[in-house]
């Protein structure tokens, strides 16, 4: 028997309402030298929408086990394109295992050994939601959530907005 999952569905001005909100927090990390990474699928819309409200560049990464050699590519394409001091904004919509931030800064701190020991370069991990049982806490987060409900974004299928 599966039990009934509550659901939270996200109106868009809940994202904008959030990513004003995490904004302010990202420009006390650094106002002038930031670049969002936004994780495929689920970050790249909230990347794009801090993107206009800091004026950082965004760069998408595709971050899905099965594509091992393409997430590391585009993670080194970017660290290597980086030539003065930065912080790299790492951007998903939900934090929810932790999973998906350990994997990535996991590999960009092992790039920035690699390539970059000469330019000081900051991760901040950055999220709309967070669960605050994840294995990692982002370095800026919209919402804690406190219990196990499933939330939908706006961008998502229409048949899990209700």
């Amino acid at each position: 028997m599966t039990l009934p999952v509550e659901i939270q569905g996200i109106t868009w001005k809940n994202v904008h309402m959030l990513c004003q909100k995490i904004t302010k927090k990202m420009l006390k990390y650094d106002e002038d030298n930031g670049i969002i990474v936004g994780i495929g699928r689920g970050g790249l819309i909230p990347a794009v929408m801090l993107s206009h409200q800091t004026k950082f560049p965004v760069v998408p990464v595709v971050w899905q086990t099965r594509e091992l050699d393409a997430r590391k590519d585009s993670l080194q394409t970017l660290v290597l394109a980086i030539d003065r001091p930065s912080t790299i904004f790492v951007v998903d919509d939900i934090n929810d295992t932790g999973k998906t931030f350990i994997g990535i800064c996991d590999e960009l701190d092992r790039l920035l050994k690699t390539y970059k020991l000469d330019i000081k370069i900051d991760v901040i991990t950055v999220c709309l939601f967070e669960r605050h049982r994840s294995r990692i806490l982002a370095d800026v987060v919209g919402e804690t959530l406190e219990d196990s409900r499933w939330v939908t974004f706006p961008w998502e299928k229409a048949e899990f907005n209700g």
